[in-house]
């Protein structure tokens, strides 16, 4: 019954909707130049969930066979299966060639994929477009969490919704609040307008529409044909005119959301042009593998990108038409496999619904809890080369400190506040106070500037950030034993923005006035490239991509400045340190860079990766750290 059901309510032209979708992502994936604004392909497929499964939705409802957990057993057999297949190989491969870095994050997201979560997981680590997402695996599963929690929250909301006009105003307000929930989350730059359900419930509203019947069918089929071209004319043009961070990107994808629910509308009947196009075997074709081709582009990308990074010492250049066509291969024949051998036969199994959904709770209970236990393998022997002999690069990580608010029986007389560039200096810092007799707290949280006064910068920060420098700032004034503060973080990330000068000069205000005694901390040179990822293989990288191991020069070529990059990097902070400090004489200054000539001493790193310490270097400056105050 299941697959009857399906079949008499297939749509050619949507399914090839399906395939113009998942070809512009794979194409912005290997090349973003080649169609900058192919991301929206994902848009277009949020579009057509909404109106596929509104459609089964209100069929069901209507015929009164609607079974909310049938539903969800239907979802599970068409997603789950397919998903954790590309979870255990990519999660093997993985183990095999990623760096310990890599695989520590691939692990973290794993938890989440598994949970369908992976949005809330990159949502509070990156966004999708900064340079270090493109080497996360499993980034594209933010989607697919996306729409399974559409799955589960919508036919709870349509079956509470009966009446015609009722459901009109429901989409209306579904589309409305959730749009300008995005226009407002984006204006204060929040991942969140990216990642979150709430944020795109609009484009699944927009495909409800046409499913609900909420605009009527035209009885003219001239009109039809009209509105079909029109909406594909708009389709190519946003995907011409638009890039990333274009300031019309916002009302691109309404364009493009649009255009796609015009052609879902106007068509049906089998006789415009653009159903005929759309309805071609090759297009339906491609519909048909969408879903596995979705899943495996991108880990088949990612990990080809970084083995030709270390076959290159770090160096790597976007993909040429040869490349990208072997990796299209690769993911065509990965495609087919999956659809025939797991796709179509879980789909369509006769497992009972109850089974189902305790299997499926079950295995995404095991790959979570499996991602937890292999991420402490990151740096094994078994699993990565010592960086020398008898040297592994784990022996210079920085263990992250405690972050406790509480105030405790020992009271600290130093507090370092900031970002992850906090933590690289704690060891250093630790060392320092117990010279002097003095007692430290960190206070560090990665991508958290130390602006415990953040209301000129507030707007910049995620909710969990600014509750954090909160509770710092509380801790502050509940503790007036601490003397010394010393403010830390990756300075060139925030200092393009002026509210970030007047936030740290209102933290620098707000400290003094409690009689606090304050340095500012500047940034390490940053290194120019990736090459530190590299330098510390895998056994089967090493094997398979690169019999001699990295000499004393290759590494110390990889670890050296470009006094260029630093200059661009640390010259507008300098100037912003020289106004701060005119305005408050009491502040103290200090600057590692002009303690470090290179990222690698006597043939050892002293980076963890191109822009952080390891303990090794945080120890560097230990003779050179002078803050400036009295008697220290």
């Amino acid at each position: 019954m299941e697959k009857k059901r399906l079949s008499t309510a297939f749509r050619p032209e949507v399914n090839g909707l399906r395939a113009v979708a998942v070809i512009l992502v794979i194409i912005f994936h290997l090349d973003e130049s080649w169609m900058p604004f192919g991301y929206v392909g994902v848009d277009m497929f949020f579009v057509i969930s909404g109106f596929l499964i509104t459609r089964i939705i209100k069929a069901d409802i209507e015929a009164g066979t609607f079974s909310y957990r049938s539903f969800v057993v239907r979802r599970v057999k068409r997603i789950l299966p397919a998903l954790f297949v590309v979870l255990l190989v990519s999660a093997l491969l993985v183990v095999f060639l990623l760096s310990s870095g890599e695989y520590r994050a691939y692990f973290r997201s794993l938890r989440y994929a598994s949970l369908q979560a992976s949005n809330f997981h990159f949502a509070s680590h990156s966004g999708y477009f900064d340079l270090a997402s493109r080497s996360q695996v499993l980034l594209h599963t933010w989607s697919l969490a996306v729409e399974e929690q559409f799955y589960l929250v919508w036919p709870l909301l349509l079956c509470f919704v009966r009446r015609r006009l009722a459901k009109c105003l429901f989409i209306v307000a579904v589309i409305g609040l959730s749009f300008v929930g995005m226009l407002y989350l984006k204006r204060v730059e929040s991942m969140d307008a990216f990642y979150m359900f709430y944020a795109r419930a609009w484009e699944f509203g927009v495909g409800a529409v046409f499913a609900l019947g909420v605009i009527p069918t035209c009885g003219k089929a001239w009109v039809r044909r009209v509105i079909s071209v029109l909406s594909v004319a708009c389709l190519v043009l946003a995907l011409w005119l638009t890039d990333v961070g274009s300031r019309h990107e916002v009302w691109s994808m309404l364009v493009v959301c649009l255009s796609v629910g015009g052609v879902i509308y106007s068509s049906g009947d089998g006789r415009g042009w653009v159903e005929r196009v759309l309805s071609l075997p090759p297009l339906l074709y491609i519909g048909v593998l969408s879903y596995s081709l979705y899943l495996w582009h991108w880990p088949v990308i990612v990990l080809y990108s970084y083995v030709k990074g270390f076959v290159n010492q770090g160096e790597v250049s976007g993909l040429g038409w040869c490349e990208a066509a072997l990796l299209v291969m690769v993911c065509w024949v990965l495609s087919e496999l999956t659809h025939r051998l797991v796709e179509k036969r879980f789909r369509y199994s006769r497992m009972g619904e109850v089974k189902t959904l305790v299997v499926a709770v079950l295995v995404m209970v095991v790959f979570a809890g499996g991602a937890r236990f292999f991420q402490e393998f990151s740096k094994s022997s078994w699993r990565v080369s010592s960086f020398a002999e008898g040297v592994n690069l784990e022996n210079f990580e920085i263990d992250k400190p405690e972050r406790s608010y509480v105030r405790g029986d020992v009271i600290e007389d130093v507090l370092l506040v900031g970002d992850s560039h906090a933590g690289h200096f704690a060891p250093m810092i630790e060392a320092w106070a117990v010279r002097h007799g003095l007692r430290v707290k960190t206070f560090s949280k990665g991508g958290t500037p130390p602006v415990i006064v953040n209301d000129k910068y507030k707007s910049e920060l995620p909710h969990r950030e600014v509750l954090h420098l909160d509770r710092v700032r509380e801790y502050i004034e509940a503790v007036p034993e601490v003397r010394y503060v010393f403010l830390a973080c990756s300075h060139d990330t925030y200092q393009s923005d002026p509210r970030y000068e007047a936030a740290l000069g209102d933290t620098v205000s707000f400290l003094e006035g409690l009689g606090k005694k304050v340095c500012l901390m500047g940034q390490v040179p940053p290194l120019k490239g990736e090459g530190i990822r590299y330098l510390e293989p895998t056994h089967l990288v090493k094997r398979w991509f690169s019999a001699e191991e990295a000499g004393d020069e290759e590494r110390a070529k990889v670890l050296e400045y470009d006094r260029a990059h630093v200059e661009e990097k640390l010259g507008p902070m300098r100037i912003v340190m020289k106004r701060l400090q005119e305005k408050h004489p009491e502040l103290r200054i200090w600057s590692p860079e002009e303690y470090i000539e290179s990222g690698i001493y006597d043939g050892i790193p002293y980076y963890s990766d191109n822009n952080h310490l390891n303990i090794r270097g945080s120890m560097h400056f230990l003779p050179y750290f002078k803050c400036g105050f009295d008697g220290l």
